[in-house]
């Protein structure tokens, strides 16, 4: 009878913890951000030059640039988007979810205009 009643409290508390696992897992994964690889999405691979030809490509050059890509896709509201240095004249950018590749490519590459 002991035996018994140990067997039934041991799978009633299996059972109580297989739903609270399964009840919770459907939140948790909602909540997982995807990542290109699974979400889709695109990636662009820039290299950077002198406008005039003339000069060279710096370290600060580079992270200017960067800092502006990141202003422009955070406007169109990307989730955690990799902007990555690679070299001394490249820049790698990675958008995951992006559902307008021509949109964001056009957003991406528009000039910047300095009025004084």
């Amino acid at each position: 009878m002991i035996k018994k009643s140990r067997l039934v409290t041991f799978f009633l508390v299996v059972a109580i913890i297989f739903g609270v696992v399964f009840s919770t897992g459907k939140m948790v994964l909602q909540n997982i951000n995807l990542g290109l690889d699974l979400q889709g999405g695109f990636e662009v691979l820039y290299q950077v030059e002198p406008a005039s030809g003339k000069g060279e490509v710096t370290k600060q050059t580079l992270t200017d640039t960067v800092s502006a890509l990141d202003r422009r896709i955070n406007s169109i509201g990307v989730a955690e988007p990799s902007i990555t240095i690679e070299g001394n004249n490249r820049i790698r950018v990675q958008l995951a979810g992006v559902t307008d590749q021509n949109e964001a490519r056009k957003m991406l590459s528009t000039t910047a205009e300095l009025f004084f």
